[in-house]
């Protein structure tokens, strides 16, 4: 079968892969090998190449990243070149040289099929030169070469191909694109890409070296119906999404007319068309395509489904609430029963209602996100602040102060903000909020309540202090001071206060309290010294000095001139008794001055003996020696007659 359809003209990429149909063509591109490590002329092309190989003589591969590149490539990174010589070559192949890229298809081409073919030439040579008969022969086997392919057995292959182009190709410089409607009258697994004409049947300008370079084959089979293709590979959108949309024949040249009502552009003659929808929907989708094939058309009543979008007034809701405390949401748009997914977090009730009620210590940000069954998903931010609650907390140095004295107070208020109020009821006064020591100072006595209010962002704390108590100081009295009297004269003295609580203590001198802590006591004098009294009520307390001059006593002795040592009982021993001294020695001494006794301390006495023995009836002389009551040393002394 000859040629059924031919387009030639100079071309940019395809700008939308999306068809329907298998590319029949493995490594259309020459993206699957990609280095530089063979020799160019020398390897066989299908130890480089998957799927390809060359016929008569090795086709050169080339890639942008060798030394050796020639021109880009048409497409990706790769492509191939074939050598096409109809003459001065010198040798018996009757001065040809031709190169033929050959393939083996991923899958047969039918008998009685429609099919499309295409693919890219360009010429390698600096000058002009063109050929006629650039051609596609089907098969159904691959023929390598010769295990040596430096050999010269290259003569041309001469057949009848089922696609052939008879005009000159002129591609110098630049990529041209052949393309081909083909229906074959049997399968074919193979096909093999060259000039295949004799030469005195192929037309030349400038017989000479023509290199051909191959690059983005196609062979796509053109099915009976339409089939309609969408990029993105769904037919549900959301209202002002686009697609792309194109069919199974969208590749073949020829007519196009598409029918998109409800779209941007209502119709359309591309054969690929990108196409928005902005209004919720259902819509149809019409197409009839005319071309080498013949022609076709079909309907799509539900092509497309458009969706609603959310209506998303405040993408950010801010919140503020207090540690603990609960916060009703809404999602952002109630006008649809949405699919809605909250955002984990443990403060949620649901995560799929509509309405959940969030609970936190701690602030968090929320999202919940809308849809339609996951389609067209927008979403609603929150932004909650949980605070801490402001807590008042006023601390008092001494809850009881005196008349006079001022109550020390200490601010430990957590989480407020603004000014302090405090004060007593109905007179409240505000201090700054930096506030942290400060006084409250009342003029009279009394009990007293204090009122704290602080204030946070969310809410106010009212502390009240209790029992805040103003003592007075005693009341003084008229009562004298100084005292006079003699050893063993009572004193009495009255408190110089009226208070509540007294406390009498001696501060010098030896006096004699009946009470301590009485408002009048009585005093018995011995030395001269001072009492000091405290009066108090509560903690607020005053103080008098009493002075009391006590009149010097002299040391009151009584000394027997004569005692009986006998042991009756009677009178027995020689000692001194009396007031206001204290004993300190005793000596006795006979007549001649002999020392017959001695002993210290305040008991000392002599009962007649000396060394253990009774002396002889006689007079005997006494020393004693004392301390007055004042302190002073002093000495007595006398003469005693012991009677037997």
């Amino acid at each position: 079968m000859r040629l059924i359809y031919l387009t030639l003209f100079a071309s940019c990429a395809f700008l939308n892969p999306s068809y329907a149909q298998q590319n029949l063509i493995p490594n259309p591109d020459f993206e699957e090998y990609y280095g530089c490590g063979y020799e160019i002329q020398f390897d066989l092309l299908q130890d480089i190449l998957p799927g390809w190989s060359a016929r008569v003589a090795t086709a050169d591969y080339v890639n942008e990243d060798c030394d050796n590149l020639f021109h880009p490539p048409y497409n990706g990174k790769g492509y191939i070149t074939a050598n096409t010589i109809l003459t001065d070559i010198p040798d018996d192949s009757g001065g040809q040289r031709r190169e033929y890229p050959q393939v083996a298809l991923i899958d047969s081409i039918y008998e009685n099929r429609n099919y499309y073919l295409e693919y890219y030439v360009r010429q390698k040579n600096e000058f002009d030169a063109a050929v006629s008969h650039l051609g596609v022969y089907f098969s159904n086997e691959i023929v390598l070469d010769a295990v040596n392919p430096q050999t010269f057995d290259m003569y041309p292959i001469l057949v009848e191909p089922q696609l052939e182009i008879d005009t000159v190709v002129h591609a110098r410089g630049f990529w041209k694109k052949l393309s081909f409607c083909y229906t074959p009258d049997q399968n074919y697994s193979a096909a093999v890409f060259g000039v295949f004409r004799p030469i005195e049947e192929v037309v030349t300008d400038y017989a000479v070296w023509r290199n051909y370079s191959y690059d983005a084959f196609y062979l796509v089979e053109v099915p009976d119906t339409l089939s309609l293709v969408i990029t993105p590979e769904r037919d549900t959108i959301c209202a002002g999404e686009c697609l792309t949309l194109s069919s199974s024949h969208s590749r073949v040249p020829g007519s196009f007319s598409w029918d998109l009502p409800g779209s941007n552009l209502g119709s359309s003659t591309d054969s690929v068309v990108t196409v928005c929808y902005d209004t919720p929907g259902v819509y149809p989708i019409g197409l009839s395509a005319e071309h080498c094939h013949g022609t076709y058309s079909r309907n799509w009543p539900e092509a497309i489904v458009v969706l609603p979008n959310p209506t998303i007034n405040t993408a950010t809701q801010n919140f503020q609430i207090l540690s603990g405390d609960e916060l009703p949401l809404e999602i952002c748009d109630n006008s649809l029963d949405w699919t809605i997914d909250w955002s984990p977090h443990p403060g949620l009730s649901c995560l799929d209602c509509p309405s959940p009620v969030f609970t936190g210590t701690s602030s968090a940000e929320l999202i919940a996100t809308i849809s339609i069954d996951g389609f067209c998903p927008d979403t609603c931010s929150y932004n909650i602040e949980v605070l801490d609650l402001a807590v008042a907390d006023f601390k008092v140095a001494r809850p009881t102060i005196c008349q006079g004295e001022c109550f020390r107070l200490t601010n430990d208020s957590r989480n407020f903000s603004g000014s302090i109020q405090f004060g007593t009821p109905g007179n409240l006064e505000t201090l700054p909020s930096d506030t942290e020591n400060f006084e409250f100072c009342p003029n009279d006595p009394g009990s007293y309540e204090l009122i704290f209010i602080v204030n946070g962002n969310l809410n106010a704390d009212t502390l009240t202090l209790t029992d805040l108590v103003v003592e007075s100081f005693p009341t003084p009295l008229i009562a004298p001071q100084n005292y006079s009297a003699n050893v063993g004269e009572l004193l009495t003295l009255p408190a110089g206060f009226n208070a509540r609580q007294y406390h009498w203590q001696v501060l010098s001198g030896e006096l004699d309290l009946n009470c301590t802590t009485c408002s009048t006591i009585r005093v018995d004098p011995l030395l001269s010294g001072s009492i000091q009294l405290t009066a108090s009520n509560g903690a607020c307390s005053d103080s008098l000095l009493y002075n009391i001059e006590v009149a010097r006593q002299d040391a009151q002795f009584y000394l027997p001139t004569a005692f009986s040592p006998n042991f009756d009982g009677v009178n027995d021993e020689f000692r001194a008794y009396g007031n206001f001294f204290t004993i300190t020695e005793l000596e006795i001494y006979d007549r001649y001055g002999g020392l017959m006794y001695q002993e210290s301390g305040p008991t000392a006495s002599w009962d007649g003996r000396a060394g253990g023995r009774k002396v002889v009836a006689g007079v005997y002389v006494y020393i004693l020696r004392y301390t007055n009551i004042y302190g002073e040393d002093l000495m007595k002394s006398g003469a005693v007659t012991l009677v037997p």
